[in-house]
């Protein structure tokens, strides 16, 4: 209020000047009625020339909302570049666990070892938060982004590969940053309390999602694309940091847990575990030797036979393109599948005609990309 009357005072001193009138101490405080009173003293001022703004004093309730806001569209911005990756505890003892007290009758396992968490795609888990509600100030958001656990990769961002964004792409009404987020919210797509974050238009714009909630709570989360997905985390070890903030994006709490999408969870924990030279709980006992199995090539076989595609006509570049990238993903992962695992005896001819196959669809990809340019 002082700051009104100060302007107000300068304002008509400058277009009524006097020079008898003794103007009030400002720096003392002044109200309305004192300055009206000074005011009409000068030539040419009726009174009516000035208001006065009375401000009601702020109230407890009014710096509450200043730090808890009423406006649930106020959401912390996408943290751009790659995000820190040390765990911070923090002074509200920010704790992020996943129960894997009864993960044998889950499609989900938890390794506390490895600090890593082994779940099929479309399955979901469930991360436990913790800290100190009484002293946090206002509602928390608990962000969860992917990130790539290699110190080589921490620079590129995480995204869906072509396959399963394409599928996504056709459900209506979902954002881009929604349908290349490979870590969901279990909640309904369009719950008011779920955002997923991410600009697609700049590289530096990380993805993620974020769930706000006035309390220590149990999020439950769902993976959209595997680790083995070629064209998206593409084998590369993967992480999720979770981090407590406030809604103007302030990090108070983070913690990271490392993450494998797969179909056997089971299995890769199990081996995961013995690569790391650890000791493994009875649970995870070793089986007696058994011959192995031979594995029946007749059903693949069949299926490697080189088919000639008819000249068809494709509606729209951007779908000629991402038609052509599932069918080399699907072709670089079979010849994979044959090198590593041997599947036949008589593999050289089918690996030389899916190098060929593979080499004719990257040339016809490049040519379509260099047309849409």
């Amino acid at each position: 209020m002082l700051d009104n009357v100060c302007s107000a005072y300068t304002m008509f001193k400058c277009e009524f000047p006097d020079e008898g009138v003794v103007p009030p101490n400002f720096d003392e405080g002044v109200d309305s009625d004192v300055l009206i009173t000074y005011l009409r003293e000068m030539d040419g001022f009726t009174g009516s020339q000035i208001e006065i703004c009375h401000e009601p004093p702020m109230d407890v309730n009014n710096l509450i909302q200043l730090v808890n806001p009423v406006d649930t569209n106020l959401v912390p911005t996408s943290p751009q570049g790659p995000p820190a990756r040390t765990n911070l505890e923090g002074v509200f003892k920010f704790k992020a666990e996943i129960d894997s007290t009864h993960t044998r009758k889950k499609k989900y396992l938890y390794s506390h070892r490895l600090n890593r968490i082994y779940v099929d795609v479309n399955v979901n888990f469930s991360v436990g938060f913790t800290w100190d509600a009484s002293l946090f100030p206002g509602e928390a958001y608990i962000r969860a982004t992917t990130v790539f656990s290699d110190v080589t990769q921490a620079e590129k961002r995480v995204e869906r590969c072509y396959q399963h964004s394409h599928e996504t792409a056709n459900s209506p009404g979902k954002s881009r940053a929604t349908i290349m987020n490979v870590l969901h919210s279990a909640r309904e797509h369009g719950s008011p309390d779920v955002h997923y974050c991410g600009n697609p238009e700049q590289p530096d714009s990380w993805y993620s999602v974020l769930v706000r909630t006035p309390r220590p709570t149990q999020l439950a989360y769902v993976f959209l694309c595997k680790s083995s997905c070629s064209s998206g985390i593409n084998r590369r070890p993967i992480e999720i940091i979770f981090t407590l903030e406030d809604f103007k994006g302030e990090i108070y709490g983070r913690q990271v847990v490392g993450a494998r999408v797969c179909s056997c969870p089971r299995r890769d924990i199990d081996r995961d575990e013995c690569v790391e030279g650890l000791p493994k709980n009875k649970r995870l006992a070793p089986q007696q030797e058994t011959r192995p199995k031979k594995v029946k090539t007749e059903a693949v076989e069949k299926d490697d036979g080189v088919i000639k595609l008819p000249a068809i006509g494709v509606v729209g570049r951007r779908t000629a393109i991402l038609g052509l990238e599932v069918m080399l993903n699907m072709m670089e992962e079979k010849r994979e599948g044959l090198v590593a695992n041997r599947l036949s005896t008589d593999t050289t001819s089918v690996i030389y005609n899916l190098d060929k196959s593979i080499a004719n669809l990257k040339k016809h990809i490049n040519q379509l990309k260099g047309q849409q340019q």
